[in-house]
């Protein structure tokens, strides 16, 4: 994660902020729910 947390790419201030959390939270809070609903549009293309 620190190679993509601590790197503003022209963001505000606030909104680099508010979104240098988004890799942590979608990966370690919500993937288990993404796992559940199954494999969505991208199924046939990638395998996990």
């Amino acid at each position: 994660f620190d190679s993509v947390e601590r790197f503003n790419a022209g963001r505000s201030a606030a909104n680099f902020r508010e979104n240098r959390n988004y890799p942590r939270l979608i990966l370690l809070r919500y993937e288990r729910i993404y796992l559940q609903w199954g494999d969505g549009v991208c199924g046939e293309r990638y395998t996990l």
